[in-house]
């Protein structure tokens, strides 16, 4: 995994610094690639997750009997407790490996090999992967194209919650505009007053 993702990075750097001089198949190709990297590691993570999924609900429900946390917790709530964290470590992975994709290979002067790589593969992760692009490197935010998604992924939990974490990421690094603000906000069930509180400290903005 470690090697896929440098390799997705040192593509990202050639695409990104070369796009200029690539012929317009090429420069296909070798995005093609990179989503795809990305997307076989994502799926390689989920499979060592859920080969090991009922030994993980049972370590974190054992740690939580021998720790104590709660001893008032059903067997069925440390049950639930255990689930969940799988759950968001599922989420977790999809958001980082994703974001990994976002970074090496993300910019504007791609656009329309990333439209021309949409049409193609109009799948949910190339959909998810292509929006955090735009939150992260294009000026103007998507909100219409996060409304979809957030309607697309409404029971798929896993593609809403990384959508979700896209979109926190943004609001966390950009200043985006308080109607935008609410309006996203209430596409995706994001707290706004957690997000006021997190643009007040922040320390780290772009």
């Amino acid at each position: 995994m470690t090697k896929a993702l440098r390799t997705m990075s040192i593509l990202g750097q050639l695409a990104k610094k070369y796009w200029g001089e690539l012929v317009g198949q090429e420069k296909f190709d070798l995005t093609e690639e990179i989503f795809l990297l990305g997307f076989r590691t994502l799926k390689f993570h989920y499979t060592i997750i859920e080969s090991c999924r009922d030994e993980l609900i049972e370590h974190v429900a054992n740690l939580i009997k021998k720790k104590s946390l709660r001893e008032s917790l059903t067997k069925e709530e440390v049950e639930n407790i255990s689930g969940d964290f799988v759950f968001t470590l599922s989420s977790s992975s999809a958001f980082g490996i994703l974001k990994r994709l976002v970074n090496a290979v993300g910019t504007t002067k791609l656009s329309d090999t990333f439209e021309h790589l949409g049409n193609c593969y109009p799948t949910n992760a190339m959909k998810l992967a292509l929006i955090g692009i735009k939150l992260d490197h294009y000026s103007e935010l998507p909100s219409a194209e996060i409304g979809q998604l957030a309607k697309d992924n409404r029971s798929n939990p896993l593609g809403y919650s990384t959508l979700q974490s896209f979109v926190i990421d943004h609001l966390y690094m950009y200043p985006v505009p308080y109607d935008k603000k609410q309006q996203i906000c209430s596409q995706l069930n994001i707290r706004l007053e957690d997000q006021r509180v997190i643009q007040q400290t922040s320390q780290i903005r772009k």
